[in-house]
């Protein structure tokens, strides 16, 4: 059995992140922002899809 989960707030602050993550689109920007070597303009993002 498990003794030390994450204490409530805790849990409830990483699942908000997650949450901005939910649509398909976001992970493709993320993705492909991690993937430049550089800063990118939103322009330059939208320009890729």
């Amino acid at each position: 059995m498990v003794t030390d989960l994450l204490d409530r707030a805790t849990a409830e602050e990483y699942a908000s992140w997650f949450r901005a993550l939910a649509d398909p689109g976001r992970v493709q920007i993320v993705e492909y922002l991690a993937r430049r070597a550089r800063p990118i303009s939103v322009g330059a993002i939208g320009d890729s899809a």
